[in-house]
């Protein structure tokens, strides 16, 4: 009878971690479904205000933020030109340049 007690208390030990995911899951679900941040608020923090878009010079930043662009299609920055249509027909630090640079990089 105490091996399937302990049987069971690992069984339902091993449940905790899965419901706390599920717990967090459904928080974010909430919190999304209630934000008042559009498509245009969550561009504008991944794309024009960050970090990775506006400074950074690392190819892999380049296709990141392509991707951004890529799944917010029409979206643009307000401070962009107004002939700029997304991230990557403007100018960005990077544009031009192949490969990634610096002290790590590949040397060629």
């Amino acid at each position: 009878m105490k091996g399937v007690a302990a049987l069971l208390a690992l069984g339902l030990a091993g449940l905790a971690p899965a419901i706390t995911v599920l717990r967090q899951e459904e928080a974010v679900a909430e919190t999304a479904a209630s934000s008042p941040c559009d498509g245009q608020c969550r561009f504008d923090i991944m794309m024009c205000k960050s970090f990775m878009c506006t400074e950074c010079t690392y190819e892999w930043c380049t296709e990141a933020c392509q991707k951004v662009q890529k799944d917010f299609p029409g979206l643009r920055c307000a401070d962009w030109p107004e002939a700029r249509t997304s991230f990557s027909n403007g100018d960005f630090k990077n544009k031009g340049k192949l490969g990634d640079g610096g002290d790590f990089a590949e040397k060629k």
